[in-house]
């Protein structure tokens, strides 16, 4: 199925994000992050009164669990 995409701005996109024809999308992320006390809140007016704060962020194992293809 031919197409023609004139101007495109994608700002962020959470997921996957198609141009023309696909027989198998399969999107994969992986992620890790350490947050400390309310630093991953969202909203219009956030207050958070969380005093002295630490976040540990050692990682006792030698890798995470890899992540394989499934397609």
């Amino acid at each position: 199925m031919p197409s023609v995409v004139g101007n495109l701005v994608v700002q962020n996109s959470n997921g996957s994000f198609n141009l023309g024809d696909f027989y198998n999308v399969s999107p994969k992320e992986n992620t890790k992050a350490y947050n400390g006390s309310g630093a991953s809140n969202v909203g219009f007016v956030v207050n958070t009164f969380s005093g002295v704060s630490a976040t540990n962020t050692f990682d006792s194992d030698v890798a995470d669990q890899d992540q394989i293809a499934t397609a």
